[in-house]
Formats: structure tokens, C-alpha cells, sequence
């Protein structure tokens, strides 16, 4: 992951340009309060991972790092399948590559039970004067992503061709996003799986997603650098249900990702991640990441996407512009319900995405944390 971050663009101008935009919800601010059972890729905190054995193949050559993380080198036989994601639909195109400003409504999952169309009284409270038409719109059947209908254009603006970006990381090698199935089978219908999620260190060249790639993981995913199944996200009690895979029960995921050369780190509380499989399991059709963000997590971090541009901007009408922005497409709770009572203080988020069979390569050296450049 550290190798898609080497180059970084400025564009401090587009920030002030943001901040003139009207981008339709306001709201009042209330801090995210999810708890979780698994740790994020951007903290410190271990969470129970599996405990299948890793064995490495007898073609390769089992290593110990000479990084400070002293983390295993070596292509990782799997016990299971694993898989990358070789795209991500971040909500500004449909599934055929074609921009649409409605693209958003078909990635995502119903977080809160709801169809909404025009009665929000089942919502929580807008935030920040937020428009509710705005904020609370679903998409399609019922899915929540206000995140692709509100942020990602205003992302747009900020950093033109970010969603690009994402793809462009992956297919050379630098990004990776990895689920590992421990244990499953080519059944069509299984219970009870474990998967573990990882990033990807740079891989060194673009991968073939032809099942032979040895992807290694960033040491930053794992609690132990010796020892490629303490996986900090965890997903437990998944299944396969004519080849269409569930994750299980909502646990916390982060996806870092490059906007402009630095990193954003999208916080998905309440994560859901379900995907068809081909027949053969080697590929996923489209499958969708659900969960929620949380807002004053969320403005916290573009706060310092921001300042990690230019310190300048920590602070000031522009980035006030576009926090309020941030706030107003509230739709949810950070927990993943609905309350009338209460302020929205999440942001429901969808992403659309594909994936293809590799194999692990072990634990690479951890990528640092984003960078806090602002109080």
C-alpha cells in the first residue's frame, strides 16, 4: 500500500473551489459512537482472528522479513479461497464503466430495513440543516449510500478523478484489497466461514489476477508481523448460499485509498460485504461493500486529507464549506439503526466491486498511519 502514496498531486485550489459549490444537505454535528469486535486497518486495536494453521508451499521460500516488522516472506498456500478485489465502483459509474449521476443507487446494501422515497418520518433527525430529499433518498430496492449520492461528487470536485486513481493503484500493483475465505470449498453452499481481510503491500508489478499472483499483505492488517492469520478485521459465521457469499455479522472495515497522492481512510462501521462467486470461484461477479461512516469521524479525516495538502487549510471558510457538506449528508445512525429522536450521525456508504483469485504472500513491512497534520 505505501507505493501508491510515493507521488503526490496538489491541488489546494480545489478546496476553495469545494467550498463555493452548494451541494444540497447541511446538518448539525454528532459524533460517530459504534463500537466494534474488530480492530480497523488504521488503528492498533487486535481483534480475534482465525486460528487456521498457514502453510507455505514447498515452491517457495519461507523467510523472515529483514524489515523492522520481521514479518514472513514466502507465497502462502491457501486453506480456502482468497481472493482481491481487481475494481472498485466508488458510486460515479455504473458497473459498464459509463459515468451517471444515478450509478450510486445500485451499489450498497439496506442498512436500516427502509425503502425510502418520500416519507422520512422513520429517519433520524437531518444534521446540520440537511435536506432530508437529500440525504435520506435510497437507491435501488432500499439500498443506503448516501455516501455515493452526496460525497462522491463533492469528492469529484475536490479531486478530479479520484475514483479512477483507486483502479488505476490496483492494477499496477500498489493497492491491494484482500479477503481470504478460510476454508471454503467449490460447494455452492457452505456455513460457517471465516474471512479475513487485509490490504496489500506493493505487489512490485501488475498483477495478473489469475490465481498465480503472491500478493503480500501490508504488515498494518495483522496483529502478530510472524503470523498471516491474525488478520485485525475479522468477519465470522459467513456462508455461501448458491454461490452468493455473505460475510456474517456486521464488523468494522477501513479501505485507505489515494485522493490526490495522500491517504483517505473510509471507516466502515456496520460492514456488510456480500458477492456472487462464478461457478468456480475464481472470480466474484459484482459484489457490495455496506456500512456506515462515521461523520465526525469522517470530517475529522478529510480535515486532515486536507491539511496533509496544506497546513493553511486545517482551518477556515473553505474547509468549513465543505465539513458542513460532509454533515448534511447524513442519513443513519453510526450503529447502523434509525431514531427519530436523535441526530443522524453516520453516513450510510456502498461500493460496488469485483474480485479475482490470488494467492497471498505473505507479511510485508506495515504502512504508516495517515497523517494527522491538524489539531
Amino acid at each position: 500500500m505505501r507505493a501508491f502514496f510515493a507521488h503526490r498531486r496538489y491541488g489546494l485550489a480545489l478546496f476553495a473551489l469545494a467550498a463555493g459549490c452548494t451541494n444540497r444537505v447541511t446538518q448539525g454535528s454528532g459524533g460517530s459512537t459504534g463500537s466494534t469486535t474488530s480492530a480497523t486497518t488504521s488503528t492498533s486495536v487486535a481483534t480475534t482472528s482465525a486460528t487456521s494453521p498457514v502453510t507455505v508451499s514447498s515452491s517457495a521460500t519461507t523467510t523472515q522479513a529483514s524489515s523492522s516488522t520481521g514479518g514472513m516472506l514466502g507465497c502462502v498456500t491457501p486453506d480456502g479461497l482468497i481472493v482481491a478485489m481487481n475494481h472498485i465502483y466508488a458510486g460515479d459509474k455504473d458497473p459498464n464503466g459509463t459515468t451517471s449521476p444515478t450509478a450510486w443507487e445500485q451499489y450498497g446494501l439496506n442498512i436500516d430495513g427502509q425503502n425510502t422515497t418520500n416519507n422520512f418520518t422513520g429517519h433520524c433527525q437531518p444534521n446540520s440543516g440537511g435536506t432530508p430529499s437529500q440525504a435520506f433518498l435510497n437507491g435501488n430496492g432500499g439500498i443506503d449510500n448516501s455516501f455515493g449520492h452526496n460525497i462522491v461528487p463533492l469528492l469529484g470536485t475536490v479531486a478530479q478523478g479520484w475514483s479512477d486513481n483507486i483502479n488505476m493503484n490496483i492494477t499496477a500493483g500498489d493497492a491491494g484489497y484482500f479477503f481470504d475465505l478460510v476454508g471454503a470449498t467449490i460447494m455452492p453452499d457452505q456455513t460457517g466461514i471465516t474471512t479475513r481481510f487485509y490490504s496489500g503491500d506493493a505487489l512490485g508489478y501488475p498483477p495478473k489476477f489469475d490465481g498465480t499472483d503472491c500478493w503480500p499483505v501490508d504488515g498494518a492488517t495483522v496483529t502478530n508481523p510472524n503470523d498471516i492469520t491474525s488478520a485485525k478485521v475479522v468477519f465470522s459465521g459467513g456462508s455461501l448460499a448458491s454461490n452468493v457469499w455473505t460475510s456474517g455479522p456486521p464488523q468494522t472495515l477501513s479501505l485507505t485509498i489515494a485522493v490526490q497522492g495522500a491517504a483517505l481512510t473510509l471507516t466502515l462501521h456496520h460492514a456488510v460485504v456480500q458477492a456472487p462467486f462464478t461457478v468456480d470461484h475464481k472470480a466474484t461477479v459484482l459484489g457490495q461493500i455496506s456500512g456506515v461512516l462515521g461523520t465526525e469521524e469522517f470530517v475529522n479525516t478529510v480535515k486532515q486529507l486536507a491539511g496533509t495538502f496544506d497546513p493553511s487549510l486545517c482551518s477556515g471558510s473553505a474547509l468549513m464549506a465543505i465539513e458542513n457538506q460532509i454533515r448534511q449528508a447524513s442519513d443513519i445512525m453510526v450503529d447502523g439503526t434509525q431514531d427519530p429522536n436523535q441526530t443522524c450521525n453516520g453516513i450510510s456508504i456502498g461500493l460496488g466491486f469485483t474480485a479475482k483469485q490470488i494467492k497471498l504472500g505473505g507479511v510485508g513491512p506495515a504502512s504508516p498511519p495517515p497523517a494527522t497534520p491538524c489539531p
